[in-house]
């Protein structure tokens, strides 16, 4: 059987078919699992709506800066700029203009 069904079921052949029949405890836990996943999911695409979330190191210099406004002109992007100087990311992010609300 599948782990997703594992615990307490009673199987059935009918004709060459599988019939599994869940307890009311299994269906409780398996409605839990798919609320979690719908709710995870809802979460991610309210903060992040259908873009992809990127977390970059060296956003404050060099490549990784370049890269980082690259990819937030796209619109497709959340950028995490992974930094040791917040100060002086912040400055790079306004100078270059990355658009604060994915970045």
């Amino acid at each position: 059987p599948d782990k997703a069904l594992q615990g307490s079921y009673d199987t059935t052949i009918v004709e060459s078919e599988v019939q599994v029949v869940l307890n009311d405890d299994d269906i409780v836990e398996i409605q839990k699992e798919v609320s979690n996943a719908l709710l995870a999911e809802k979460k991610g695409s309210t903060k992040f709506g259908n873009r992809k979330l990127v977390v970059m190191t060296g956003t404050s210099s060099g490549l990784g800066r370049k890269a980082a406004l690259a990819l937030l002109r796209t619109g497709d992007y959340h950028v995490i700029g992974a930094v040791r100087d917040m100060d002086k990311m912040e400055a790079v992010a306004e100078v270059d203009g990355f658009d604060l609300d994915n970045f």
